[in-house]
């Protein structure tokens, strides 16, 4: 009797929330999983590819993902001369710079390419400015390689005809080429002085703060935590992700009103930072989760470099639907191939307030070693 009443219980908070149509779905939902059970008819749909695009279809779940990823293989064609396209040339000849038992001849079919890239990349760099400009800091790094490929690789006739279209570009920009960003080894490197122990209480001091003091938190403080998470692997360098931060009190909240899990303090954030992937980036289907996994490493770091400023953070879930993500898309002016990744709230914590302790699961029941069976 009691398990009837709390569904008509449901149906009626369902039909108040969500209206008519919603009420007839989950009452479709409801006989259709007392017919078949749902664990088994799951198991069932994902074993065929047709069936599993019907589900999907129905259910939805991955149309705002596919959508962003289709929208971001159209401007990566649009655009055959973009930065990404010369960060992963880069990232290739780094690659073979770098690898042991170096060939006397590689990369001879792609530095033409790259060399066009970067001449595209440049042209940009000055026209922004209208005059000529500082190339930045990437764009160096990209013509110090370039400079360290040709000292070192083995000459052909093709080889001697890219070397001369370089030394002609960069005579026109006013930059010397260096070895400062040039692979070297791994002992010349920055080390870091500090302990393990000192590293294991970063990562115990840092946990998800909701409180927060009223003090305003400075662009130069995110701004020396970002540039530390930019150094954060991503997948060929190409840190297919931005940081996007709001300070104004109004926009903070009218963006967690989207979230899920920030209702209890989102008026208590005095900085929210979006992390947004694009899809721009790549140019195959296969690369679809880089952004995710590319930001999620960012963010990390992120969060670790500001506790070290003084400044704490809480991860903020984005819980994706269709519906909130199409809504949080035109909020914030998103292109097409943008898709948010998380939230986050960051700000002075205030000390005289609880955070959660939140024991993390057991070291055993997070790792095995593995081998392979013959």
């Amino acid at each position: 009797m009691n398990s009837i009443k709390d569904l008509i219980t449901r149906g009626f908070k369902v039909y108040n929330q969500h209206g008519l149509k919603r009420f007839f779905f989950e009452s479709f939902l409801f006989i259709w999983w007392s017919i078949l059970p749902e664990s088994k008819a799951k198991r069932l749909f994902s074993r065929s590819k047709i069936l599993s695009e019907i589900y999907f279809f129905i259910f939805g779940g991955f149309y705002f993902e596919k959508k962003t990823i289709l929208q971001g293989k159209a401007k990566n064609a649009e655009n055959p001369s973009s930065r990404t396209r010369m960060i992963r040339l880069t990232h290739g000849l780094e690659k073979g710079l770098s690898a042991r038992n170096r060939r006397e001849i590689f990369f001879e079919d792609k530095i033409d390419e790259l060399l066009y890239v970067l001449e595209e990349v440049i042209l940009r760099q000055h026209k922004s400015n209208d005059s000529r400009c500082e190339l930045d800091r990437q764009t160096k790094w990209v013509i110090d390689t370039v400079n360290m490929y040709f000292s070192v690789v083995s000459k052909t006739q093709q080889i001697e005809s890219s070397h001369s279209n370089f030394n002609k570009l960069i005579r026109n920009v006013g930059y010397k080429p260096s070895s400062d960003k040039t692979p070297h080894l791994r002992k010349e490197r920055p080390q870091y002085l500090g302990s393990f122990d000192n590293f294991r209480i970063l990562t115990e001091q840092r946990t998800s703060t909701r409180w927060f003091t009223d003090e305003p938190v400075s662009k130069d403080d995110l701004d020396q935590a970002i540039d530390a998470a930019l150094q954060s692997p991503s997948a060929c360098n190409k840190q297919s992700y931005e940081f996007k931060i709001y300070n104004n009190k109004e926009d903070i909240v009218n963006i967690c009103n989207l979230a899920l899990g920030a209702h209890g303090f989102k008026h208590n954030i005095p900085c929210l930072i979006v992390l947004v992937g694009k899809q721009r980036a790549y140019s195959r289907v296969r690369d679809k989760h880089n952004v995710y996994i590319d930001a999620s490493l960012a963010s990390m770091t992120f969060q670790y470099a500001l506790e070290t400023i003084g400044l704490a953070s809480c991860c903020i879930n984005w819980h994706s639907n269709i519906k909130r993500d199409l809504k949080i898309s035109k909020l914030l002016s998103l292109d097409g191939d943008e898709t948010v990744i998380m939230l986050m709230a960051v700000g002075h914590p205030d000390p005289d307030d609880n955070v959660a302790y939140s024991e993390k699961r057991p070291l055993e029941q997070m790792r095995t070693y593995e081998e392979l069976e013959d």
